[in-house]
């Protein structure tokens, strides 16, 4: 499981999860588009076969895709069967979807079990958790929100963990972005890091 990026490299990781949702998804990528920045989305398999269209979008615009479950479901509540079942069933919806295998897995909310990263490990699954946390799914106003990650100490290689399942993320980010490239960041996808 893969949680920070060893590269000498002034590069963040901006990373995606819970979508895809139209609109939000949509305006997210306009905005990364801006930054020239890419990013990896983890995407519940579900919600990606209600909205085809909007993986299509991502895939096009160069970003990369990754697999958050088939519906965002406790994994530590799951017996070794139905994580298996799970990521098999988003494994095969996601490869479907963007007509080539997915690499890599995050843990809906981060809670990983030991049979879970073996299972990854099995099928040559990459986890992906995170270094920082926008924590963009709290009820905490966005700008306290952004004051707090523009005031913590950002290294390359950071793995950050925001949501495209509400606006939250993009008012954040239409403040961070540029912050965070007068640093002298960029902003890449995980794929050819890991």
């Amino acid at each position: 499981m893969v949680s920070h990026i060893r590269t000498s490299e002034r590069v963040l990781f901006l990373t995606f999860d819970d979508g895809p949702t139209p609109q939000v998804t949509d305006t997210l990528l306009d905005l990364l588009e801006q930054f020239d920045a890419k990013a990896t989305f983890f995407v519940i398999a579900k919600e990606a076969t209600r909205h085809p269209e909007v993986i299509a979008k991502i895939i096009a615009a160069g970003h990369t895709l990754g697999n958050h479950s088939l519906q965002h479901e406790n994994f530590q509540t799951l017996s070794r069967a139905e994580q298996a079942n799970d990521v098999l069933q988003s494994q095969t919806t996601l490869s479907g979807l963007c007509q080539s295998p997915c690499k890599y897995f995050r843990a809906p909310q981060g809670k990983w079990t030991f049979s879970l990263i073996s299972l990854l490990k099995q099928h040559a699954l990459t986890g992906i958790h995170w270094s920082k946390d926008s924590n963009d799914f709290k009820t905490t106003s966005f700008e306290k929100l952004t004051r707090s990650l523009i005031d913590a100490e950002m290294k390359n290689g950071e793995i950050l963990l925001f949501h495209d399942d509400s606006e939250k993320s993009i008012n954040m980010l239409k403040t961070l972005l540029p912050h965070w490239q007068k640093q002298g960041f960029r902003f890449a996808a995980i794929e050819g890091y890991v």
